[in-house]
Formats: structure tokens, sequence, C-alpha cells
């Protein structure tokens, strides 16, 4: 049956290991590799996979990346299809997390918004075009943020009022 303890499973392609584990094309679903921490989130980029998972041992949650990282979009430097920690984001309390194509995002529960990635157009919200290997808090926005979505190559954000 299917798993109710925070285990994740995936399909489709996976050209760039967003699928979180070694085989290729896979139409049914199947299980990624295993993490240490429960998994309470999920999204899904153009080839990049996201999660946050809690530690019932520690304050905070985690945040994990797996597979295609041509513009920083994992928020680490390493490769590869295995989901591993963003360091930027340990110790964060963890409300959300998105993929867009090349550029990524989390929420914390205190409105805070983080981005990584491809900074072109603007879409990190930075005020730069520059890209981002780490996690960088968006400092300019004065509103704390309930929610946040990326799209292709851009970024929509619920606020407060």
């Amino acid at each position: 049956g299917f798993p109710d303890n925070g285990s994740m499973l995936s399909f489709g392609d996976n050209c760039y290991g967003q699928l979180g584990r070694t085989i290729g094309i896979d139409g049914t679903p199947r299980g990624i590799i295993p993490i240490k921490h429960k998994v309470t989130s999920i999204s899904a980029g153009l080839g990049h996979s996201l999660a946050i998972a809690n530690n019932p041992l520690q304050d905070g949650n985690y945040a994990y990346s797996w597979g295609w990282n041509s513009a920083s979009q994992l928020g680490r430097r390493s490769l590869g299809n295995e989901p591993f920690i963003i360091p930027g984001l340990e110790g964060k309390d963890l409300l959300a997390i998105d993929g867009g194509r090349v550029h990524s995002l989390a929420v914390t529960t205190e409105g805070e918004l983080w981005t990584w990635g491809s900074g072109k157009n603007g879409r990190l919200g930075l005020g730069s075009f520059a890209d981002e290997e780490e996690p960088c808090l968006v400092e300019s926005i004065q509103h704390e943020v309930h929610q946040a979505v990326c799209g292709m190559d851009h970024t929509v954000l619920l606020v407060n009022q």
C-alpha cells in the first residue's frame, strides 16, 4: 500500500536525477533514496526536486534537493541524483519549498522568503540578476510571506497587508 511514514515516491523522466534514484525513465511509482528525516512537503522544478523534512529530536526542519543543478537551483555545490541537505537552510523553521525551471525558494514560519539559483530576469527578487549558489534572504519584502511559488522564470508571493 501507500507509505504513511513520509516516504517519497517518484516516476517519469530521470535524465537529470530528479527522481532521486539511479534508474532512468520509469513509469511506475517507486521509492526515492531514503533520507534521515520524515518528509512533510515536496516540490518539483523542471529538472530538480525539493523536500522539507523534520527531525523530531531537534527544532527546525531540513531542506533537501536533488537533480539538475545547472544554475545552482539545488542550493548546494554537489550534483547527483541523491537527496542532500541544503546547508544554507539548516536550523530554519521551514513552512514551504518550491522549484521553478532553474531557481528555487523556501518560506519560513516567520514569513521570510529565501531564494537561490538563477537570478536571470530578476526571478530571485534580490534586486540583481546574479545567480546565487546558496539560499539568500529576500530582505526587500516588507510583509510576512504566507505562500510563494516558482513559475518557469518568475516567482509569485502571497503576503499579509
